[in-house]
């Protein structure tokens, strides 16, 4: 009896590390990731300049997408007053990580070697939590490096968010923002 439950547990052990190691892990290696806006005067744009993140593909499918972006480095393309105007809306001062994490994703088309995707998820901005499904391209380039691109668009006031103003109230941000990325995932170890 003693050895049929070793054996069991052997089999068992081979059985689940099966699964758990044909997981294969992905870190960012690089991005680019620029939020466009604009006000009743121009168009505004910020670059992300911090982002750390992680992703699993399990038997061809990417699960546990995780994205953090370090608020407080957001860049915009009118200077100074303008990046301290969006780390004021942001919050950065208490919020100063957005999240992104995915719950799920579902194929919707394959067009060459590029997959599309449904990716239902919630973002976290300015300590407000909300769901998000977006279409997403994804392609694995020939280094491996999983390629994830799309654009996400969204109101500023679903996340609480006040759009900054600035010349005294004269110049008004549009509440809608448009989030254009292109992010590289590298398969490394945990």
């Amino acid at each position: 009896m003693h050895k049929n439950l070793k054996c069991l547990f052997v089999f068992l052990f081979l059985f689940v590390s099966k699964f758990v190691f044909a997981q294969n892990y992905y870190k960012i290696s690089s991005f680019d990731i620029v939020i466009l806006g604009s006000s009743n005067l121009h168009d505004w744009s910020a670059n992300v300049t911090k982002v750390s993140g992680n992703l699993f593909v399990q038997n061809n499918t990417i699960n546990n997408v995780n994205i953090s972006v370090d608020a407080t480095t957001i860049q915009s393309s009118r200077g100074k007053i303008m990046d301290n105007k969006l780390q004021d809306a942001l919050k950065t001062d208490l919020y100063p990580i957005i999240a992104y994490k995915c719950l799920l994703n579902s194929k919707l088309a394959q067009i060459g070697k590029s997959l599309i995707i449904e990716a239902k998820g919630s973002f976290t901005i300015a300590g407000v939590t909300k769901k998000s499904t977006q279409i997403v391209k994804c392609f694995t380039k020939s280094n491996k490096n999983i390629q994830v691109s799309g654009n996400l668009t969204f109101f500023m006031s679903d996340f609480n968010i006040i759009p900054p103003t600035a010349m005294f109230g004269t110049l008004v941000t549009d509440d809608k923002v448009t989030v254009s990325y292109s992010i590289i995932f590298s398969k490394t170890k945990k």
